[in-house]
């Protein structure tokens, strides 16, 4: 996908999957090094910017790339998690809009909250204009089909601001979905405030 492209899709629908942007072997290191981090029968990990080699990804070329090419040149990642639909840990992920954030420490600012606490660390649910500039990254380590529960969309729900459960409701009945597939190595990346779901794998 050429980068104009790229902006023009998170513009108007809200979301991009890229081509492949990694080599099988930049991937398989990545499953190999985040592998030992889930525990037996959980979904995935938190925190992984805590790791040197995440970190690093977090800042590879090839990410920051897409990042500042709608974010600018001053963003910087915020949170990195592991997402892994297997027999013993698979799930399904209601229609939502991603409404919290992680901090460094919680501290009492006027328009932010409620505050919660995942895996040691703060998060809340900021200002809707934080969350209209963010903008979620996903890394695929292995084909997302049509079988393993890949997210789907509703596309241009990121323009609606945050949603009241009943306005969510009443867009599903209205706006068919569209479902984000991606190839391993690949790029997911949409706005926050995109309306997304998923089946179990």
């Amino acid at each position: 996908m050429e980068l104009r492209s790229f902006q023009q899709a998170i513009a108007t629908i809200g979301w991009a999957v890229t081509a492949p942007l990694f080599d099988a072997a930049t991937i398989a290191e990545l499953r190999a090094s985040i592998g030992p981090l889930v525990h037996a029968g959980r979904g995935g990990a938190r925190n992984l910017l805590d790791e040197p080699r995440i970190t690093a990804l977090a800042a590879h070329p090839t990410l920051r790339h897409l990042a500042t090419a709608i974010l600018g040149d001053s963003c910087f990642a915020v949170r990195a998690l592991f997402f892994d639909k297997t027999p013993d840990a698979n799930w399904k992920v209601v229609w939502h809009q991603d409404l919290t954030i992680t901090t460094q420490r919680r501290a009492d600012v006027a328009g932010y909250g409620p505050w919660t606490d995942k895996a040691g660390v703060p998060h809340v649910q900021p200002p809707t204009v934080v969350l209209e500039h963010m903008l979620a990254l996903r890394l695929h380590l292995d084909p997302c089909t049509i079988d393993n529960g890949p997210v789907r969309v509703l596309d241009g729900t990121h323009r609606l601001g945050r949603l009241a459960p009943e306005a969510v409701e009443r867009l599903r009945a209205e706006q068919p979905e569209s479902v984000c597939l991606a190839d391993e190595g690949a790029v997911l990346a949409f706005r926050p405030l995109l309306l997304h779901a998923s089946s179990p794998a």
